[in-house]
């Protein structure tokens, strides 16, 4: 490692204040780094004293932001009407302050309150954004212009033809996936059946012989009608019990998607 050479006038103020100033402070006056004080020192066999370093900490602790009873009231009559970022806007104070002194006052915002400031914080549906319409400034562009992806870009993990993905589907159940061309996939045992039979018939489906829909094996492919189709996928198939179940199941969840609507 290179050792930076400390100019003379530089050298006679570390030896001149070592004692009365911290090497953080000398090295801001002189444009130098902490470290290569500390070094300089070290290399004279100079030990700054203990005391120094506490006048500097203590310095330390009183440049820190303090409250004023003028702010702690200002906080305590508006925490509940207003957010920490519009109390430290107000105050002129960051809002890390704010959500501390807050917490120093033992003053909690009560759920409900957040979850309306929440709701009011969001986008309502159909509000136009801001900068819809505009473009960016040819100024702005040029400068971050480097930033931009470059055409023909492919992110790292962008996916082979002949590449094959397990998905799960609405009802739970998992289908294999073949990539076909970029951002087109198709189902495998379809593909394979049109691979080796040509196009599915109208209003036919391609089943799975054993029941397993990862078994994508022509052997076990065969196709059947949407009548078959059904029937065999049909709740009727199933026992007594578990049809109940299902169908309470379902009702379920018609419920609970209009709920979410409204």
């Amino acid at each position: 490692m290179r050792r930076t050479t400390i100019p003379f006038k530089d050298q006679k103020f570390i030896l001149a204040n070592y004692n009365k100033m911290s090497c953080n402070d000398i090295s801001k006056r002189i444009g130098l780094s902490s470290g290569i004080v500390r070094r300089f020192l070290k290399r004279l066999d100079i030990h700054v004293p203990k005391e120094v370093g506490r006048m500097a900490a203590t310095m330390k602790i009183r440049l820190r932001t303090t409250s004023t009873p003028r702010i702690d009231k200002f906080i305590i009559e508006n925490y509940l009407t207003m957010s920490s970022k519009a109390m430290a806007r107000e105050i002129k104070r960051s809002g890390t302050f704010v959500f501390t002194r807050m917490s120093r006052l033992g003053l909690v915002v009560p759920d409900n309150i957040i979850q309306a400031r929440m709701e009011a914080s969001r986008f309502a549906l159909g509000t136009s954004p801001p900068n819809k319409g505009k473009k960016m400034p040819e100024e702005i562009k040029n400068r971050i212009k480097h930033t931009f992806f470059k055409k023909g870009n492919l992110p790292k993990n962008t996916k082979h033809d002949g590449y094959i993905s397990v998905r799960k589907d609405s009802k739970g159940r998992y289908y294999a996936y073949i990539r076909i061309s970029k951002g087109k996939f198709e189902l495998l045992h379809r593909h394979l059946w049109i691979q080796e039979n040509g196009a599915i018939p109208k209003g036919m489906n391609v089943a799975f012989k054993n029941g397993n829909s990862l078994d994508c094996r022509l052997e076990n492919l065969e196709v059947i009608t949407k009548g078959e189709n059904m029937m065999r996928n049909s709740i009727i198939n199933l026992p007594e019990d578990l049809r109940e179940v299902i169908l309470v199941l379902n009702q379920l969840k018609r419920k609970i998607k209009k709920y979410e609507k409204q």
